[in-house]
């Protein structure tokens, strides 16, 4: 297993520290904000997007399919969902345990996300299924409860059909509205779409085989039809994959359906991506994966795409029960926009079909890596782990697949860096944390993330202890300059005293 002293625990001691001593010599909590150039009143992006539970966007369509049984690989349960939106800023928001909810990551904590417990949920608006003006504007809430408070796929439909259902919003607050599809995964393998107006719940399981949903409604009664559009073109994508492969894996669905366009990026001509699957909207995805009850549903996990469009994006993974995520996740949607920029002319929305594909080449590899070590991972992973031992196991895995993919996606390879080896659990490879430097013309600037250089021989324990000696050096340098800072402004201030004096 992975060491329990991890570098971000050594470097939080060493600034505690540091911040006694300053504060025992008379500075205050100000002072420190000035030295560290920080302001105690902003907050992390997480944070504001979380605190806006109420948030809706004036343009949330959406496309999802759920794919189960025979015709998914394995038998897991497949849960995709390409958000449609006009708000083009989407990072992943982990949500701790509490006494009365479940752990859980979901997009800017409310639009998909999947839980510990191996449930999965998305929605896509569906507004003719209220009458209210106010119609969806409880859509996102209902999600997070659902994550917050669900186990599976019958926990969600007992709890949305109770008389006094603790989802929905209470009939009294007539702006809270309800006007959606919720679909959900869980870890026994079983999908449903729930389709919710504010009188009535239909439920569609999707047991063995795959369907899908766009924004009208397709089982609710007396307002249902057929697919059209692009809940059809999903299923058509599905479809071919099915016919070709004998089963649909999450890989698929990832590259080949949220991602699809008609193929019309295979040609040698200049297109437009409007009324597609993957469209000039679509601003997040995400591919959800369930089915695995062992260690009550911990093992499931999902893959994100953050940022306009997953066409020239890349999945990233998270899983609930691994705690905290890379800090490089919220950093993504600026990459992605970068390559989005490259590949189309924003101007027109035509799309360069080889700049497509080359973009393609590095992101599909990058994510083929997480997605071996992912199947690694379920192979091999024993039972018996602690709840310590678990966490920091899924926790190692997400620190090392998202770095090794954000490394290859940003600095446009499709070559593994020497960092990039399989999974093992019971010896978690040691990531670097040096910077990596983009040398291609179309890349992003830099990110800090690992390196394809080895940077040290050393032992990972070894390596925080070194850290911490050398930031607790450097900050003391910064303890003894301060100290000078203000012996000096008190010599100026007793120096200014003796002229007033005089």
């Amino acid at each position: 297993m992975a060491f329990g002293l991890t570098f971000q625990k050594t470097v939080l001691v060493c600034c505690m520290a540091i911040a006694a001593m300053l504060l025992s010599l008379g500075f205050t909590g100000s002072d420190l904000s000035s030295i560290c150039g920080l302001d105690a009143s902003q907050k992390t992006p997480q944070d504001s997007i979380a605190e806006a539970a109420n948030y809706t966007s004036s343009l949330e369509e959406c496309t999802s399919v759920i794919v189960t049984g025979s015709a998914a690989k394995d038998g897991r349960a497949i849960l995709m969902k390409n958000r449609d939106s006009s708000e083009e800023e989407n990072i992943p928001v982990y949500h701790p345990a509490t006494n009365t909810t479940f752990a859980f990551v979901a997009v800017n904590s409310l639009w998909m996300g999947i839980n510990e417990k191996g449930l999965a949920v998305m929605n896509t608006a569906m507004p003719a299924l209220s009458d209210s003006p106010y119609a969806g504007s409880y859509n996102g809430i209902l999600n997070q409860r659902i994550l917050q408070t669900c186990q599976d796929v019958t926990d969600v439909e007992v709890k949305l059909k109770a008389d006094d259902s603790p989802l929905l919003p209470d009939p009294g607050s007539p702006e809270e509205s309800v006007a959606t599809c919720v679909g959900v995964i869980d870890s026994h393998g079983l999908g449903a779409f729930f389709e919710i107006g504010d009188l009535y719940v239909s439920v569609e399981y999707v047991a063995d085989g795959y369907q899908s949903r766009a924004n009208h409604p397709r089982t609710y009664p007396g307002l249902a039809s057929g697919p059209s559009g692009r809940d059809q073109h999903a299923l058509d994508a599905l479809d071919a994959i099915l016919a070709e492969k004998g089963a649909i894996s999450w890989q698929d669905v990832a590259q080949r359906v949220s991602r699809y366009v008609r193929e019309k990026q295979t040609g040698s001509d200049e297109f437009r991506i409007g009324g597609e699957v993957c469209n000039d909207y679509t601003v997040s995805a995400m591919v959800a994966v369930s089915g695995d009850s062992r260690y009550d549903g911990r093992l499931n996990i999902m893959w994100c795409e953050y940022g306009p469009v997953p066409m020239t994006g890349v999945f990233l993974p998270s899983m609930a029960y691994g705690g905290s995520l890379p800090s490089i996740l919220n950093d993504m949607v600026s990459y992605t926009q970068v390559k989005r920029n490259y590949a189309c002319d924003i101007d027109t929305g035509f799309y360069d079909s080889l700049r497509v594909r080359k973009i393609q080449n590095y992101s599909f590899a990058a994510e083929d890596y997480t997605f071996e070590q992912y199947d690694r991972l379920i192979d091999f992973i024993p039972e018996g782990l602690s709840d310590a031992q678990l966490n920091e196991t899924l926790n190692d895995f997400i620190r090392l697949t998202v770095s090794v993919a954000t490394d290859m996606y940003v600095n446009e390879s499709s070559t593994r860096p020497k960092y990039a080896v399989p999974f093992v659990v019971d010896a978690i490879p040691t990531v670097p944390t040096t910077r990596t430097e983009t040398t291609s013309a179309t890349a992003t600037p830099s990110i800090t993330s690992a390196t394809t250089k080895q940077t040290t021989s050393v032992s990972e324990i070894d390596s925080y202890v070194l850290a911490g000696t050398m930031i607790v050096a450097g900050l003391t340098s910064g303890v003894l300059l301060a100290l000078a800072i203000r012996s000096i402004q008190i010599s100026k201030r007793s120096l200014a005293s003796q002229c007033a004096l005089t």
